[in-house]
This record gives structure tokens, C-alpha cells and sequence, in this order.
């Protein structure tokens, strides 16, 4: 794990003993971040799929889209397009509607970039990379 990562991790643990839950869930997304950046598809994409399951039913609109966002990057890193080009598509639809215009725009960039690699990948029929 990555020195992001680690201390993503420890401010997430001193949220959680402050009884900071947007915090704790904060910390967690900028260590799944720092995973992603680092290409660190499998963990990238455990820590997620965690995350954005935890933030289910809670009114953090924006982490929920960030999450989303980064659960579906984490899962094209480790060649699961299909899945990832679904959820970057509920992350576009849910900025989308959130009238949050800066986070719109990024995660529309992601999703069309996780579009592309579907598009390489069914065109040639095959797998490019496997992390």
C-alpha cells in the first residue's frame, strides 16, 4: 500500500474515534483515490465496492457520486468494463441531476473514458490488460 493510502487509513481511524462518520467515509474514498492512482486494481476495487456499499442510504450526495465514480475506475482497472461502464453511468446520471456542475463534468470525463475502453475491448474481442 502506498504512503496515500496508509494515511488515508489512520485519519480514517481518528475520524471514526471522533464519532466522525463523513469523515471516517471521506478518508476511506481518498484511500480507495490513492489506490486507483496507483493502480492498485484488486484492493482499488474491494475498498470501493466497501465504501460505496456503506454510503448506501446516507445523504452524502457527493461522496456517493465520487464513490461511484472511483468504484467504476477501479473496476476498469482490473478489466471488469461492463460492470464499471454501468456504475460510472449512475455516477454521470446522479451528478447529473445533483446540479453539482464541477463533479458533472469529471465524472462525465470518466465515464467517457471507461466507454472508449468497452468500445477497444468489444471491437477486438479481447481483453487488453488484466491487473
Amino acid at each position: 500500500m502506498t504512503q496515500s493510502a496508509e494515511e488515508a487509513e489512520r485519519a480514517e481511524e481518528l475520524f471514526r474515534k471522533s464519532g466522525s462518520i463523513a469523515g471516517a467515509l471521506r478518508a476511506r474514498f481518498e484511500g480507495v483515490n490513492a489506490l486507483d492512482r496507483q493502480a492498485k486494481g484488486t484492493l482499488c476495487r474491494q475498498k470501493a465496492a466497501l465504501l460505496t456499499a456503506q454510503i448506501e442510504g446516507k445523504r452524502y450526495l457527493w461522496l456517493k457520486i465520487q464513490s461511484l465514480s472511483e468504484e467504476a475506475t477501479c473496476r476498469s482497472i482490473t478489466g471488469d468494463i461492463d460492470t464499471a461502464s454501468k456504475e460510472s453511468d449512475k455516477a454521470v446520471d446522479l451528478a447529473k441531476q445533483s446540479g453539482y456542475r464541477s463533479i458533472y463534468l469529471r465524472v462525465l470525463g470518466n465515464a467517457a473514458s471507461i466507454n472508449d475502453s468497452r468500445a477497444i475491448l468489444v471491437k477486438h474481442g479481447t481483453a487488453i490488460w488484466r491487473a
